[in-house]
């Protein structure tokens, strides 16, 4: 009889010059990538690869560049506005997840209506 409440949402950094896709990490003199699987995915899928072939040994990672080759339109990618790109793909992420958790709730059994 208990609830529970999933809250599910992607991440993405702001340094502190403001570069989207980026943050300043304690103890690193330069910022780095945020959220890196995503960053990366967006580089790979911008040279052609949609998967690495069972390369990876994340298997995160190669779900992430799978699900988000499919929805990254060549319009986005031609775009010269690299802020724009980071935004997009970050929003696609959000969708993954929405989408993957409402497949798994779906395959939750219904409880019998209590009488």
């Amino acid at each position: 009889n208990g609830k529970l409440l999933v809250v599910i949402g992607p991440h993405i950094g702001f340094d502190k010059k403001g570069y989207i896709g980026f943050v300043d990490r304690a103890g690193q003199d330069s910022s780095s990538t945020a959220c890196g699987a995503v960053i990366g995915a967006l580089k790979l899928i911008q040279n052609g690869k949609t998967d690495l072939g069972g390369a990876a040994k994340d298997a995160q990672e190669e779900w992430i560049l799978k699900e988000l080759s499919s929805r990254v339109p060549a319009s986005v990618l031609s775009s010269p506005d690299e802020d724009s790109k980071i935004a997009f793909v970050t929003y696609q992420m959000y969708c993954m997840a929405r989408d993957y958790l409402s497949e798994i709730l779906s395959r939750v059994p219904k409880r019998p209506a209590e009488v």
